[in-house]
């Protein structure tokens, strides 16, 4: 008897603390690089668009989803200066297209450290040869410091896995040689 007591003491305080709060999604400013990796000349227009991804379901768990994903790496990418012109969806000489392939996230824990994989492929549009291609995998670790509820570290880890990952892949642009 004492023991189905604690087990439902335990229970209650379980669907408490899920209830407190409901996850949010990964916020795309959240994961704009702010830092400048090119120095040298603009390597000319570019259109991005991002795949994958899902959106939040409030009741399960944080996620990221593509269109925020792709309005931070259009961000990032304009405040890089790697391309002269940078448009999401748009027609331009050179197309960026992200795929979010997986995002592997704890249940529960103090530290929540994702990893989040994505396939980065940058090609000619007038005849679609890739230029370059690349995957991209990047981990990121939030804790108890930076949030005490589970629901928000999560989120937080997704940011950083995603800004990371937005980072590797500008800095790999960066070093491309490409025809004007």
């Amino acid at each position: 008897m004492k023991i189905i007591k604690t087990l439902v003491g335990a229970s209650l305080l379980l669907c408490a603390l899920l209830l407190a709060g409901c996850a949010s999604p990964a916020q795309s400013g959240n994961m704009v690089v702010n830092t400048v990796v090119h120095q040298g000349t603009p390597l000319g227009a570019v259109s991005v668009q991002v795949v994958g991804g899902h959106k939040t379901d409030p009741m399960w768990t944080s996620q990221i989803a593509s269109g925020d994903f792709q309005t931070a790496l259009v961000e990032s990418l304009r405040k890089s200066g790697i391309f002269a012109s940078v448009e999401a969806n748009g027609n331009a000489p050179y197309r960026l297209n992200v795929r979010l392939d997986s995002l592997q996230q704890p249940l529960f824990g103090f530290d929540m450290t994702v990893t989040l994989r994505t396939d980065w492929s940058l090609s000619k549009s007038q005849d679609n040869n890739a230029v370059w291609h690349q995957p991209i995998f990047s981990t990121y670790t939030a804790t108890v410091g930076d949030a005490f509820a589970a629901i928000k570290r999560l989120r937080l880890a997704n940011e950083g896995a995603a800004r990371v990952n937005i980072e590797q892949g500008l800095k790999q642009l960066s070093t491309l040689q490409l025809d004007p």
